[in-house]
């Protein structure tokens, strides 16, 4: 048996020398031509001659000023500039001229949607006697304690304006 497991165990390593594994290549990640133009724009100022094809191609003002709508300090000019015609030539200097130089990431965190409590919401509503948009922004800075308490208190009026909105 002993004779057999070497021989396997041979077998095995002269298909290892026959076809060696490759070594593994470290794969970089294609970056997207989007999150590059945002860089060239604010980080390396890059002219517009200089920029890749591909890059031309990716090239949209609305995708852009989504992404830098995220920070707050760009949504005035943006708000300007979305009113503008502009080529994207233009576009793409006007924002070289425009961004600070720093490095932009992508604040995915304001398009995330929290589940929301109708039941809590329509017992904070009652309780404090607000609108549904206050109570939405009252019910992020609650305790459990007092959610626990505003629940027992509305329970049964807010289970019956859920019923008839059924």
């Amino acid at each position: 048996m002993a004779k057999r497991l070497s021989s396997i165990a041979l077998f095995k390593k002269q298909l290892k020398l026959a076809n060696p594994e490759p070594e593994e290549v470290k794969k970089e990640k294609k970056r997207s031509p989007l999150f590059s133009l945002v860089d060239h724009m604010s980080m390396d100022k890059k002219p517009w001659e200089d920029l890749d094809d591909a890059e031309r191609e990716a090239m949209s003002q609305h995708v852009i000023m989504k992404y830098l709508s995220t920070y707050q300090e760009y949504l005035p000019i943006l708000n300007f500039v979305s009113q503008m015609e502009l080529s994207d030539k233009d576009f793409y200097e006007l924002m070289c001229q425009t961004l600070k130089p720093r490095k932009h990431y992508f604040n995915s965190k304001i398009y995330k949607k929290v589940e929301e409590d109708p039941e809590l919401l329509r017992s904070v509503m009652h309780e404090y006697n607000m609108t549904l948009k206050k109570a939405r922004e009252y019910v992020q800075d609650l305790d459990p304690e007092e959610e626990e308490y505003i629940r027992k208190r509305w329970r049964d009026i807010v289970q019956e304006e859920l019923e008839k909105k059924k």
